[in-house]
């Protein structure tokens, strides 16, 4: 194989890899998206919820917001109910 098909075929695997790790915009949850999912008050999940030790850190957005990833927040409550 010669450096420019070596090239190319990293560069594909490159972004398959980086494809398969993105999250799309719709995955983000705002406080209340983790109330809804938890049965909690939006009063109890932004004041204890996502202070709880071992939550996932948010995403803080250019606006001041935060939001956090769907697929982190679910695997915080899969690990919580097993122990």
């Amino acid at each position: 194989m010669n450096n420019d098909a070596r090239a190319t075929s990293l560069l594909i695997e490159i972004r398959d890899l980086l494809a398969a790790n993105a999250r799309p915009a719709d995955s983000m949850w705002d406080v209340a998206d983790i109330a809804a999912y938890t049965g909690y008050s939006i009063t109890v999940t932004r004041n204890k919820i996502v202070k709880s030790r071992g939550f996932p850190r948010p995403v803080i957005l250019a606006s001041g917001g935060r939001r956090w990833h769907q697929a982190e927040v679910r695997s915080f409550f899969k690990r919580a109910n097993r122990g």
